[in-house]
C-alpha cells in the first residue's frame, strides 16, 4: 500500500493512491470530511444518525483527520466536523485532547507493528521494516505523532519477534537494539523522502542523482575519476525501495554474523 497525502490542509488535491485491493480516494479540502470514512471503512458503520458509537471509531476518525489536516490543526471540534457529529459526542469517549493523542499514538503503533505473519525472524524483521516505512509513507502526518506517546504501547509482535531471535541465539541486547532500529531506519527514510518530494508529490532524489551523474562525468573527464563515474552509471534512477531493502538486508546479515560469532566462540562440550 502506497499513499501520498498532502501534508497541509491548504494543499489540493489531497491525493491518496492505494494498491488494487484498496479504495481509491481523491479529496480536496472542501471534501475532506469524506476522508475519515473512506480511509477507515469501519468508521462508516459507526458513524450514522446517532454519531460515533465506540472509542475506537473516535480514534480512527482522529487519525483520518490528522491525515487530512495535519497534527497541528487537530482539534476535538475538527474531528467532530469531519466525522459529522457534534463535538460533545467525542467527549463521550475521551476526556481531553491529551487523552485522544495518547489513544491515537497507541493505535498508530499497533498499525505499524502489526504481525506480518512470517515464519522466521529474518523474514519477519525485513517485512516489519518495510511495513513501518510503507505505513508512514501512507500516513506522513503520523510521523510527529510518534513523539507524543507518554505511555508504553502494546506491541504483541515485538515480543514474538524477540522470542524468535532468542531461539536462534541472537543476543538479547542486539535483538532489542534491532527492534528499535527497525523504527529508526524506517522513520529516517520516510523523513528523507518527504523532504525531497517535489510540489507534485514525487521524489526529487532521482533528479538530484542525474545532476550528480552529470557532475561526475565532467569530473571524470577532468580528474580521471573513473570510480565515481562507474558508480553513478550503475542505476538510471534512485530507487528508494531498493535502497531501503539494501539497508535492512545488510542489517539482518550483521545480526546473523553476530550470532555465528557468538556460537563459534562457545566451547565444545
Amino acid at each position: 500500500m502506497l499513499m501520498t497525502i498532502a501534508t497541509k490542509a491548504s494543499e489540493e488535491p489531497l491525493a491518496i493512491r492505494q494498491s488494487a485491493d484498496e479504495v481509491h480516494v481523491n479529496c480536496t479540502r472542501r471534501g475532506a470530511e469524506c476522508c475519515a470514512l473512506s480511509i477507515f471503512p469501519g468508521l462508516q458503520a459507526s458513524a450514522g444518525r446517532k454519531g460515533l458509537t465506540t472509542r475506537d471509531a473516535v480514534v480512527q476518525a482522529a487519525l483520518a483527520t490528522t491525515d487530512a489536516v495535519g497534527l497541528d490543526a487537530l482539534t476535538i471540534r475538527e474531528v467532530a466536523r469531519q466525522a459529522q457529529v457534534a463535538p460533545m459526542t467525542i467527549y463521550t469517549y475521551v476526556s481531553s485532547k491529551h487523552e485522544l493523542l495518547e489513544l491515537m499514538y497507541a493505535a498508530a503503533v499497533a498499525e505499524l507493528y502489526r504481525d506480518p505473519q512470517e515464519p522466521t525472524w529474518q523474514s519477519g524483521y525485513r517485512t516489519l521494516c518495510h511495513q513501518i516505512r510503507r505505513t508512514l509513507l501512507s500516513h506522513p502526518n503520523w510521523v510527529p505523532l510518534l513523539s507524543l506517546g507518554n505511555q508504553p504501547a502494546a506491541m504483541p509482535y515485538r515480543e514474538h519477534l524477540l522470542g524468535q531471535m532468542a531461539a536462534d541465539a541472537i543476543p538479547a541486547e542486539l535483538a532489542s537494539i534491532a527492534l528499535s532500529n527497525a523504527g529508526l531506519m524506517a522513520v529516517g527514510f520516510v523523513l528523507a523522502e518527504l523532504v525531497y518530494r517535489d510540489p507534485n508529490g514525487q521524489s526529487a532524489l532521482t533528479h538530484k542523482l542525474l545532476r550528480f551523474r552529470r557532475w561526475s562525468r565532467q569530473r571524470a573527464e577532468r580528474d580521471a575519476s573513473e570510480a565515481s563515474q562507474a558508480t553513478t552509471e550503475q542505476d538510471a534512477r534512485f530507487d528508494l525501495d531498493a535502497q531501503f531493502e539494501a539497508v535492512v538486508k545488510n542489517y539482518v546479515v550483521g545480526l546473523e554474523a553476530s550470532r555465528s560469532a557468538r556460537l563459534g566462540s562457545q566451547p565444545l562440550e
